[in-house]
């Protein structure tokens, strides 16, 4: 083992006591969803399983782990992988989320997609738990990967500034942490557990007061895109996906279809010519050459006028191609995420934080490829219940 062990950080981004040893009997359940995209090896799945498992069942809370495919949209499409929200998580394994060598983030397990209720996601990192894996020889892979998805876990139910100084829950995992993870002594505090169990009480009982409004809890969009620009269907997906999530963690669903590029197209392409209903929404990918001068500033990825045109939105490609710090792709569903939330938001009014700032700076940047760049809770409170049928 190292003499000097660097901090290893996990990012969170994002009337009654409910009692442990209550848990059995009042039946405190979640189920985390994995997708293994880092091509983990299913015998180190089932270990880190088990091993975040017995962590939440210190802290009262049973859980069922379900395999996902590793593609979002596979998974959507495939039932028991459908659906996210509530007690409902999914936690991604990945290597390329994060590419900032030489930076803070190499350091970073993972981070949990949150906002001050909760969330819905997370992404655990393997190449930093595989690094802290051959630097010492206290705990194994599965131990800590499973201990880091206990971690995050623990951001997406208890929501914003859920990092505590001590135990599973610090930020930073030093030697003494790893020591108390060998001797199975890192686990949430008495306090986490409670605020744990509370909220999925809370839950758990808003859903049986009122079930409908539960299976109903969920909006829905249809959005059509233009891929005028022809951006290549990688970062398209990789755009659709990240717009998708993003929106998906505010309980708003996406259905995306890609539509006729011309009258030509239009002929074998009948996708996109079902009636228009209230909640569908256009979406050309352009670029400034071929978009109408003086419509769009030099730093504009894209623009939308929801009060003259209130379901149709344009974004830039080359724009997005030229912040080379982040992924285009992920750029760009960034930026059909913020045009859509003006459309939704029924303004053209932008906010100082999160994703509907004007200008994105170095930090935001950051955090659109953390997964952190999202809606504010008023922003959210505002586009759902225009939503409802």
């Amino acid at each position: 083992m190292p003499r000097h062990l660097a901090p290893i950080v996990l990012a969170c981004c994002l009337g009654w006591s409910a009692d442990a040893a209550d848990a059995g009997q009042r039946g405190f359940r979640i189920t985390v969803l994995v997708a293994n995209r880092a091509s983990v090896p299913a015998a180190t799945i089932a270990q880190m399983q088990s091993e975040a498992g017995w962590v939440l069942s210190k802290a009262g809370i049973s859980t069922t782990w379900i395999d996902c495919p590793f593609s979002t949209e596979t998974a959507e499409a495939n039932s028991p992988c459908a659906g996210l929200g509530g007690t409902r998580f999914l936690v991604r394994l990945t290597r390329d989320h994060v590419t900032h060598h030489g930076s803070i983030w190499d350091t970073t397990m993972g981070f949990a997609h949150i906002t001050p209720n909760g969330g819905s996601y997370a992404t655990v990192l393997m190449d930093p738990v595989e690094e802290l894996t051959r630097e010492q020889q206290l705990v194994s892979q599965a131990q800590i990967l499973g201990h880091a998805v206990a971690h995050e876990i623990g951001h997406l139910v208890m929501g914003s500034n859920s990092h505590s100084p001590r135990g599973l829950m610090r930020a930073g995992w030093k030697a003494n942490e790893l020591r108390d993870m060998a001797e199975r002594h890192l686990l949430f505090s008495k306090r986490e557990g409670e605020r744990m169990r509370i909220r999925i009480a809370i839950y758990d009982d808003a859903v049986s007061s009122n079930p409908a409004q539960h299976e109903t809890g969920t909006r829905a969009i249809t959005v059509r895109i233009y891929n005028l620009a022809q951006v290549p269907a990688k970062e398209v997906g990789q755009a659709r996906d990240e717009a998708a999530q993003i929106l998906k963690q505010d309980g708003i669903e996406v259905r995306w279809l890609s539509c006729a590029l011309s009258l030509q197209e239009a002929r074998t392409n009948t996708a996109c010519e079902e009636a228009t209903g209230r909640h569908d929404f256009d979406v050309v990918v352009s670029t400034a050459s071929i978009t109408r001068p003086g419509i769009a500033t030099d730093a504009s990825l894209g623009f939308a006028f929801p009060l003259a045109l209130p379901s149709h939105a344009v974004v830039l490609w080359e724009r997005s191609k030229k912040m080379s710090e982040v992924p285009a792709g992920i750029i760009l569903g960034h930026a059909i995420a913020h045009e859509l939330g003006h459309l939704l938001l029924h303004s053209m009014e932008h906010s100082r934080t999160g994703i509907m700032r004007s200008r994105w700076g170095k930090e935001d940047l950051l955090r659109a490829q953390k997964g952190t760049l999202l809606f504010t809770t008023e922003q959210v409170t505002t586009m759902r219940p225009g939503l409802m049928n």
